[in-house]
């Protein structure tokens, strides 16, 4: 089983399994393509494992797809004023209303959270070391990460092409098995 972590800050290494979870229940969201197995298969690893372990794996995998978003930003030619364009600007603002928009089922409650760990990613701080100095997630704050990265995923994918996502995610962290079914 392949671990990952981030050796400068000694975080706790993330194996394969829990990332391979992480992903797959962001997979879920898709329309039609969830199944009760799979849903059994993440809840399984989410209990095994614990909420905080899922939501580390997922902030993680939400870093890595933003940090090549964030590239693309930067590089984007068009009018910026003296400053700019950056990250923060141009993808927290649509993200952050998306959530809203297309998930209007999730509590508020971990909103200003959610809110802090995608200013942490877009500003390319380690956003697992910065959530982690507040303490375990909770069930809401899961379920409205899981969203986010959805819409990165989805971000991502209208950005480069379908099914781009799932691809870098596999390569970076040499998991097939993060691979769409």
């Amino acid at each position: 089983m392949a671990v990952v972590s981030n050796e400068s800050t000694g975080a706790p290494r993330l194996g394969t399994d829990v990332l391979v979870t992480a992903w797959r229940a962001v997979q879920s969201l898709d329309p039609g393509t969830s199944s009760r197995d799979d849903r059994a298969g993440i809840n399984a690893v989410v209990r095994e494992q614990g909420h905080a372990e899922i939501a580390r794996a997922m902030i993680l995998l939400l870093s890595a797809l933003l940090d090549v978003l964030s590239e693309d930003v930067a590089r984007e030619p068009g009018e910026q004023d003296d400053a700019g364009d950056d990250a923060l600007s141009v993808l927290f603002p649509p993200l952050m209303r998306q959530l809203r928009r297309r998930f209007p089922e999730l509590a508020p409650t971990p909103l200003p959270m959610i809110a802090g760990v995608l200013t942490a990613a877009l500003t390319g701080q380690d956003a697992v070391a910065w959530r982690d100095e507040f303490g375990a997630p909770d069930q809401p704050e899961l379920a409205s990460l899981t969203c986010l990265l959805w819409l990165v995923r989805d971000f991502f994918d209208a950005a480069t092409g379908k099914g781009q996502a799932d691809a870098m995610i596999a390569e970076i962290f040499e998991a097939d098995q993060l691979q769409p079914r």
